[in-house]
């Protein structure tokens, strides 16, 4: 008769089923302790707080994924390198409008500045993403341009150059090659 299974011997007996089993328990909560707490919130603190400058600084590894990309920070560098947009005006002016009472005179004339003002920040908008798409395709090639140019330099350009994230990474008036 011949052994089937050449496998040495383990050189001790299996343990039984209860020993595995309390061997393998473990407490679905870690035990905690208060310097264990205080070390786990000094842990997330320091890493939201690298986080947040990571994704002010641009870096890739924190951006959401609308903000990611090579092509992405392109757009904002071009709309960042404008001396000044529409749109920095038009929202505090939005704001001032909803606080005036609406039965005055001047909440009509406000009211006809925005929508002014809007239409004219629209086109400077389409500006913006044309000469953004130009270097877009002069850069990666004219078919490889990411969609939804238009509406990331829209949201991009509304925002006050201070308020923007990610920060802007380019001088005003930067000129590209």
């Amino acid at each position: 008769m011949t052994e089937q299974n050449s496998a040495p011997k383990k050189g001790k007996p299996t343990p039984p089923r209860k020993e595995q089993e309390a061997a393998r328990k473990r407490p679905l909560v870690a035990p905690r302790t208060k310097e264990g707490k205080a070390a786990q919130a000094a842990k997330m603190r320091s890493e939201r707080l690298a986080a947040r400058e990571g994704y002010a600084a641009g870096d890739d590894k924190y951006l959401p994924k609308r903000d990611a990309g090579p092509q992405r920070r392109m757009i904002r560098d071009v709309v960042d390198s404008g001396w000044f947009t529409i749109g920095e005006l038009l929202l505090p002016i939005m704001i001032v409008s909803i606080l005036i009472p609406p039965v005055s005179q001047l909440a009509a004339l406000v009211n006809l500045v925005v929508l002014t003002l809007f239409v004219v920040y629209v086109a400077d908008t389409f500006v913006i993403a044309r000469r953004a798409k130009k270097l877009l395709g002069a850069k990666f090639g004219s078919g490889k341009t990411e969609k939804g140019i238009w509406t990331y330099v829209a949201f991009r350009a509304m925002y006050p150059r201070m308020l923007r994230l990610p920060k802007a990474q380019v001088p005003r008036g930067h000129k590209f090659k």
